[in-house]
């Protein structure tokens, strides 16, 4: 098995907290001590058409209910990590599968660091355009019968129609790489 991340040392290394961030500071103690009781490692998860890498955190040793983590467009990063490690610490065995293997690993489709300025994001998303318009194609494919686990609606209801998602999510309204650049004023 290869390291993807290191979480308890990412955490570790961490920019120290202000004084008026406490309850934010109260936050990072609890998740650096439960990354040091969970068991996460990256893994290989065969697919039909290639070898995705993905994040695979757990409590321990004993059984557990599973939850599969849908990373964001910008990848498998610390902050994926991070949130893995807390719902594995409510009880979970938490896989985070790099929804972008096709195009590399998750090391080869993230941000190096922080995408702290408009510089560092413009760069990041000239590479990552791409990738997410090839999702957003296939998106626009999906008839808007098709039922999705979770909804994508931001609500309690726990699954809802594409069409509705389309209506209601302003993420799923593009139908091409020139309408979600648009959206997002590129």
């Amino acid at each position: 098995m290869r390291r993807l991340v290191d979480a308890p040392r990412q955490l570790e290394e961490m920019p120290p907290l202000r004084r008026s961030e406490s309850s934010d500071h109260r936050r990072l103690g609890k998740l650096r001590q439960v990354a040091d009781e969970l068991r996460s490692e990256t893994t290989d998860v065969p697919t039909a058409d290639g070898v995705a890498d993905a994040y695979l955190t757990m409590p321990d040793e004993g059984e557990h209910p599973g939850a599969l983590f849908v990373m964001d467009a910008i990848g498998l990063r610390p902050r994926i990590v991070e949130m893995c490690d807390r719902i594995a610490s409510w009880g979970y065995v938490v896989l985070a599968p790099n929804v972008f293997y096709r195009n590399g690993t998750a090391a080869e489709t993230s941000p190096d660091g922080p995408l702290d300025s408009d510089e560092k994001r413009g760069d990041f998303f000239k590479g990552a355009g791409p990738r997410i318009a090839g999702l957003t194609t296939k998106l626009a494919r999906v008839p808007d019968d098709a039922v999705l686990f979770p909804g994508h609606l931001y609500s309690a209801e726990p699954s809802a129609t594409m069409g509705e998602t389309r209506q209601w999510n302003f993420v799923f309204k593009p139908k091409s790489e020139r309408e979600w650049l648009a959206m997002f004023g590129r």
